[in-house]
């Protein structure tokens, strides 16, 4: 069990207050690392999210590795579980 420790005001990237523990997560990455995480999700391709996005497939293998540590994942399998599993949680919109 986590303590809900540092609660850093990031006055560049507000987020609301976060509802599940999931959406607490998520709401640590960056907006680019959200739009990383989501067309990672569509095409689960370093390579073709990189031209999506028009960076390099190295620049996005970085970014994946940067958003398994914040959410605590070891694995693309695991990341691809946890996120799904935040979102299936997640309250209806």
């Amino acid at each position: 069990m986590g303590v809900r420790g540092s609660r850093r005001a990031d006055s560049a990237h507000p987020s609301p207050t976060p509802s599940t523990k999931g959406d607490a997560k998520l709401s640590t990455l960056t907006p680019r690392e959200r739009e990383v995480l989501d067309f990672w999700l569509q095409l689960l391709n370093p390579k073709a999210v990189a031209k999506r996005l028009g960076t390099r497939p190295q620049t996005v293998r970085n970014q994946l590795a940067a958003i398994q540590h914040k959410l605590g994942t070891r694995s693309h399998e695991e990341l691809i579980a946890k996120v799904l599993g935040y979102l299936a949680a997640a309250p209806p919109a």
